[in-house]
């Protein structure tokens, strides 16, 4: 059972390297899938991944406060189309298998998703302004 969750993990991993490595967008008519999805800023997701393993899962999935944060992070109701499998199989690694490894996996895939709207609204806002 082990092995085979490794390989889900790696697996995963595999696809979300290559859709991070999407060339860029050549019109600016065009916008990214994950456009739709609230803005979350990276830095508390990253603090999060920090955590250890299991305060880490503690937080995702505990309900205590009305819903799981897992939950809310990524909003079941959201429709994304085209979806890479690389983020939707990182995201589905984590609701099922519940991994540190797996749901680590997943928030990486979304503090990058969340960077690149910063870096976006960075250009498109003003592009002399000091990075934050």
């Amino acid at each position: 059972m082990k092995t085979q969750q490794l390989f889900s993990i790696v697996v995963a991993a595999l696809f979300s390297g290559l859709a991070m490595a999407a060339p860029a967008q050549d019109s600016a008519q065009e916008q990214s899938p994950f456009a739709a999805v609230p803005f979350l800023e990276p830095q508390p997701l990253q603090e999060l991944i920090a955590l250890d393993d299991g305060e880490f899962l503690r937080r995702l999935f505990d309900a205590r406060q009305g819903s799981r944060l897992v939950d809310r992070l990524f909003p079941a109701e959201l429709t994304i189309f085209p979806l890479s499998h690389g983020f939707a199989g990182a995201q589905d690694a984590c609701l099922r298998m519940r991994t540190p490894q797996a749901c680590r996996l997943y928030l990486h895939d979304l503090v990058t998703i969340n960077e690149d709207k910063l870096q976006q609204n960075r250009v498109l806002s003003n592009p002399f302004a000091p990075a934050r």
